[in-house]
């Protein structure tokens, strides 16, 4: 069901950036469907640019969430979960991540994830 591993993402395309597991960048208190997110939406910094006011903050995290969910497994979770957090819990991402995938649905993936409810 995973299918991008932001872990070997940053290891092949930026070997010389250190993950440090502090506040800073993936905190180790995190759970791993909390890890996972924050560390793609990091690598979503580095693939689009810092912070752009025109482009907003959202841009990383589309990217990561792009990523992390696709849609095949988005439509699968949904039609097995009953809500957000379950379906979160499925994909394993953070709620906010999943949300991220949400709002970046294309009108044709839309209406399949409503079919599928």
């Amino acid at each position: 069901m995973i299918t991008w591993d932001p872990w070997a993402h940053r290891v092949e395309w930026y070997p010389d950036v250190r993950v440090i597991e502090t506040v800073q960048l993936v905190d180790s208190r995190l759970t791993t469907a909390e890890r996972r997110p924050t560390l793609a939406y990091e690598l979503g910094v580095l693939e689009l640019g810092p912070f752009d006011q025109d482009r907003g903050d959202g841009a990383a995290a589309g990217w990561a969430s792009w990523l992390l969910i696709p849609f095949d497994d988005l439509l699968a979770a949904a039609q097995r979960s009953t809500g957000l957090h379950e379906a979160a819990a499925t994909l394993r991402v953070d709620v906010p991540m999943l949300r991220a995938r949400l709002r970046r649905l294309s009108e044709e993936e839309r209406a399949l994830l409503d079919l599928a409810r």
